[in-house]
């Protein structure tokens, strides 16, 4: 089910696999946005997308996905 969400999101890189890029989405979350295979994201006129790699709910509430290019 493709779903389509606007919301504030933070780069990182990923250190141990500088192919990957990781974001980090502060909370209130988009609605099943924990459950997301993969990402097609506007930042700051770039488009990212590709397969995500693993999630992780962070102490402050936020979510990091971690994603592999396409």
């Amino acid at each position: 089910m493709t779903r389509s969400a606007e919301c504030p999101v933070g780069l990182e890189q990923v250190e141990h696999d500088p192919g990957r890029f990781a974001i980090r989405i502060p909370a209130p979350l988009p609605q099943d946005l924990e459950q997301a295979k993969t990402v097609d994201l506007r930042v700051n006129g770039r488009r990212l997308s590709g397969m995500v790699c693993q999630s992780e709910r962070l102490d402050d509430g936020s979510l990091k996905l971690e994603v592999e290019p396409d």
